[in-house]
């Protein structure tokens, strides 16, 4: 299969399985929460089914050589999905996304590979793959955002994860904030499973991803490959620890508006760097490699404000994070919430300890960091 085959396919199982998911829902469920805060789950469809209407207009505009519908006519669909009742944004959704994995499923192999598509917001046209697996960031993404909300052991697809993984990292120079860094920089192994694979993450401006390992770095992440991908586009966050039986077991304290919301009670001492980890939950937020939604917003409805996304409190993939000195530990993406929990070992200098065993704080736009003893996590 060639790229562009590989990433429709997954578009395709992508957008059965959420069909069956939505196809399920009632009434009641559409006005339940979703993984984007400040939507619920027939906004996100909302997002999904106008986006798949307008990538479905700019493929067919591509096929017919005629320039991109612009920004207007995304404006009038968003107003018209905006106006819809719950009930008709989740079945204009079945309709428009399977409409727009359709058109992609019938393009032949020649078209696959010399077509270019004018995506409205980059500076040139880009190739079928990009198109499509753009377009599966926001499937996959999104689908999490919808299952997430009654599923809190959700995660992204495999397949979905293996066409986006190489595609995400090279985002970061865009999505990331480095100026939050303050200066500093960091180099840092990430490792990640199902599907494997080990690269370098420069801390610094920009932030940058090497596919080579780095020899020296200055410290670990390790994770699945999905976690990584929802790492990076702010939806992992700290959560309790599952298998805990003492009576300091308790949901985070909420945080002042605008504030994300960070595990604040006791926990019990932390494993050992190489003791495997129980799973970490989710967090709903996204950064900034978004695409625009209704009234051109990102993840969020007209007038809202800013957004402030759950703390999942339920298990979710195993991460680590280890440092060998003083400074970053890692960072999330912007309005995302840096990643921590009870099970994540954190070494900083020659002291080992867990992120709950030290004091936890947050501040808009602060980086994680770990003097002494203590580490500060924060929203970007």
């Amino acid at each position: 299969m060639s790229n562009a085959d590989t990433v429709i396919a997954a578009l395709r199982a992508g957008h059965d399985t959420l069909a069956s998911f939505v196809s399920g829902l009632g009434d009641g469920d559409l006005a339940g929460p979703s993984g984007a805060s400040e939507w619920d789950i027939s906004q996100v469809l909302s997002h999904l089914g106008s986006g798949a209407e307008i990538n479905l207009a700019t493929l067919q505009a591509a096929l017919d050589g005629h320039p991109n519908p612009g920004r207007d006519f995304n404006l009038s669909v968003w107003d018209r999905w905006n106006a819809m009742s719950r009930r008709d944004r989740a079945d204009g959704f079945l309709r428009s996304n399977e409409a727009a994995t359709a058109r992609y499923e019938s393009l032949d192999a020649a078209t696959r590979e010399a077509l270019r598509v004018d995506l409205g917001f980059l500076p040139v046209p880009v190739d079928v793959a990009t198109a499509a697996r753009m377009r599966l960031s926001e499937l996959a993404l999104h689908s999490w955002d919808v299952r997430v909300g009654s599923d809190p052991h959700a995660t992204l697809a495999p397949d979905a994860t293996a066409a986006l993984l190489e595609a995400a990292s090279g985002m970061l120079a865009w999505t990331s904030r480095p100026e939050a860094l303050g200066g500093r920089e960091a180099v840092l192994r990430v490792t990640t499973t199902d599907p494997d694979s080990t690269f370098t993450l420069h801390l610094a401006e920009p932030v940058s991803v090497d596919p080579a390992a780095p020899q020296t770095p200055d410290g670990t992440i390790t994770l699945p490959a999905e976690a990584w991908l929802r790492l990076v586009a702010g939806r992992l966050a700290p959560a309790t620890h599952p298998h805990r039986h003492d009576h300091r077991h308790r949901r985070p304290r909420p945080a002042p508006r605008r504030l994300p919301r960070l595990l604040t009670s006791p926990q019990p001492s932390p494993p050992p760097l190489d003791a495997p980890s129980p799973k970490s939950p989710p967090r709903g937020r996204r950064s900034r490699n978004r695409s625009l939604g209704p009234r051109g917003r990102a993840d969020k409805p007209a007038g809202s404000g800013r957004p402030q996304g759950p703390l999942w409190t339920d298990p979710a993939p195993p991460l680590r994070v280890a440092g060998s000195r003083p400074g970053i530990v890692v960072r999330n993406g912007p309005q995302g919430t840096l990643l921590a929990s009870s099970r994540v070992a954190v070494t900083c200098g020659n002291v080992a300890g867990s992120i709950a065993d030290t004091r936890a704080s947050g501040l808009h736009g602060s980086l994680g960091v770990c003097p002494q003893w203590s580490v500060r996590l924060a929203a970007f």
